[in-house]
């Protein structure tokens, strides 16, 4: 079986490559007689990230950073640039037996234009996977609010191309449909399947937390902080995020405790704030933390990051994979709900007042986290992930019965 996925992968992105570990185990514990083949498209093909997964990176239609992209199309569709990129890419469509786009908020407006932006990637793939006659799979998407007629239309089209369409949360749904989108009747809404990424061992929890420089444990409650750049949203909105946040981590060292910031996205070719670590360090300089304070430096693996969470006595999450992280982890957890996929999560575990709204007050956010140490239903989340992981067994299943599909036809 010859598999072709592409999504965010290849930036330092714990949630997006946590997203593609889970679902190739998925699929290599139901398919044991037949060798599976991976190809990734990635921003940055990496041989460390082809050990690390099993799998092959391959040179994606994005340009490798930021200022490469400035004012120009997808790579391949710009005035001088050569046929072979595109055609370079093509032949890995037609060796595919099917074409897995995603997981992750795909369906946006960021960096949008005709061939250009996260939208018009994959709609690129989907013409790409037609004209192959190899079926293509949009895995566990989000979507944002669409705006323009022109995103809205590539939208249209692209679900209609695509084989087969899950999303990972009913609101994304509703937001597309509430806008006239035209979704396929087949469409499936399944859990997120980072429910079902693996942990790192305790040895290599340790190892990096001895790389680090941290013990293992602290006769302080450590609290694991996940945080994320805003500018996007503007520079007002950005600080008023920055001085929400600091009350409660205020309050919890003021308790005798100690700040673990975890960085899901480490990502070193875009703006500083792409990087969980710049924004930790912005954080601790505006709020003058002088003690008790500590910021992962290094780079790991998604596993090795959820691992960190098993260290902690509490979490306070801003990423979305941060939740999910903390929660297979069994710690009490808080989130901040600044996407709907966010909150998507949490409503799929029954647990939605533990999702604050984004422009929740810091005193708020700090009550609810103190009180969740005594009140967090451990047992219910347990239960919840459990039960959403049988259930996110169906990508693995609509994968195989894609490629099945495949085969048949090439027969």
């Amino acid at each position: 079986m010859k598999l072709l996925f592409e999504g965010a992968y290849g930036i330092q992105s714990a949630g997006d490559d946590a997203a593609l570990e889970a679902l190739l185990a998925m699929i290599r514990r139901k398919v044991i007689k037949e060798p599976i083949e991976t190809t990734v498209f990635a921003r940055h093909p990496s041989a460390n990230f082809d050990k690390d997964f099993s799998v092959r990176t391959i040179q994606n239609t994005e340009y490798p950073t930021k200022e490469e992209s400035m004012g120009r199309w997808l790579r391949g569709f710009n005035y001088g640039d050569t046929p072979e990129i595109l055609l370079d890419n093509y032949r890995y469509f037609l060796e595919a037996d099917v074409v897995i786009l995603g997981a992750g908020n795909f369906i946006n407006e960021n960096s949008f234009g005709l061939f250009r932006g996260m939208l018009a990637r994959f709609c690129v793939s989907t013409f790409m996977a037609k004209a192959a006659q190899v079926p293509c799979f949009l895995y566990g998407l989000s979507a944002s609010e669409l705006k323009s007629t022109l995103s809205q239309m590539m939208a249209n089209w692209l679900f209609a191309a695509a084989d087969k369409t899950t999303f990972r949360e009913a609101s994304s749904i509703n937001l597309l449909r509430n806008i006239e989108i035209q979704l396929p009747d087949t469409i499936e809404e399944l859990p997120d399947p980072v429910i079902c990424s693996s942990c790192a061992t305790r040895e290599q929890i340790l190892k990096v937390l001895s790389a680090e420089g941290i013990a293992p444990k602290s006769n302080r409650k450590r609290l694991a902080v996940s945080l994320r750049g805003f500018l996007h949203l503007g520079g007002k909105a950005f600080q008023e995020y920055f001085d929400r946040m600091q009350i409660p981590l205020k309050d919890w060292i003021s308790n005798d405790g100690e700040i673990l910031f975890i960085p899901h996205c480490t990502y070193e070719f875009d703006k500083p704030e792409s990087d969980d670590r710049h924004v930790a360090d912005l954080l601790v300089r505006n709020a003058h933390f002088q003690s008790n304070v500590y910021i992962i430096r290094g780079q790991y693996r998604p596993w090795e990051i959820e691992g960190l969470y098993s260290m902690c006595d509490a979490a306070l999450c801003t990423r979305l994979h941060a939740s999910v992280f903390a929660c297979k982890q069994g710690i009490p957890t808080v989130a901040i709900g600044y996407e709907p996929k966010v909150e998507g999560f949490w409503n799929s575990i029954g647990l939605s007042e533990y999702c604050m709204p984004f422009n929740s007050s810091g005193e708020d956010i700090s009550r609810l986290l103190t009180n969740s140490l005594n009140s967090f239903p451990r047992a219910q989340v347990n239960k919840s992930l459990k039960e959403l992981a049988q259930r996110a067994e169906r990508y693995a299943e609509i994968v195989i019965d894609l490629a099945n599909s495949k085969s048949r036809i090439k027969r």
